[in-house]
């Protein structure tokens, strides 16, 4: 059902809500009464809503498939949606503004969980300074430090926030020399499970 409103929202004609917003916006800059100047901006807000529909529709879409633990659909909705055009004058609205940033931060996140062991194996030999195949708080303090990459940031955050989560093994006990590839690939199974199982 979503993805027929994405489809509906890329068919639509947007020179009409451009022009609709550019009138809202020069009404406004005219008008003095402030009552016909919140009406004017609540209007000018919704078009610019409808101006930035193939991307909120990705997002929503997104949004259903992560409630359905489609974690593998959810990134994909989520790229098409970052890559959608939003016009200066529709990052103008701080609600759309806060909406792609919460996006933005969700996609990342995915894109991590979703290629985890990949990220961990390209990272080890960076990140492990005793070299013991296990990256520790330390390991990962000192890589957040020193690294400035916001998507490799994101990667050592994780690690970080479910640092007891990833260490703990199956009988619930933690490898305190830190987090090994052996810890990922049980997360990651145990990650997979779940969302097939939801399918």
């Amino acid at each position: 059902m979503q993805c027929e409103v994405v489809r509906t929202v890329d068919r639509l004609d947007y020179e009409v809500f451009r022009t609709g917003e550019h009138m809202f916006a020069q009404a406004m800059h005219k008008v003095k009464d402030s009552r016909i100047r919140e009406t004017l901006g609540d209007a000018l807000e919704e078009t610019r809503w409808q101006l930035a529909a193939p991307f909120v529709e990705r997002v929503r879409l997104a949004a259903m498939f992560l409630e359905g633990r489609k974690a593998f659909q959810a990134e994909a909705a989520l790229n098409a949606a970052m890559v959608q055009s939003l016009g200066l004058e529709t990052l103008q609205s701080e609600s759309i503004q806060l909406l792609r940033q919460s996006a933005q931060e969700t996609q990342t996140l995915l894109k991590i969980q979703n290629n985890l062991l990949s990220t961990f194996d390209a990272n080890l030999s960076d990140l492990d300074h005793d070299n013991d195949g296990a990256l520790s708080r330390g390991d990962l303090n000192e890589a957040y430090k020193h690294h400035t990459h916001p998507e490799f940031r994101a990667f050592i955050s994780f690690l970080q926030d479910n640092y007891r989560m990833l260490t703990r093994d199956g009988h619930l006990q933690f490898n305190h020399a830190g987090i090994t590839r052996s810890d990922i690939i049980r997360y990651t199974d145990q990650r997979n499970k779940e969302v097939r199982d939801f399918r």
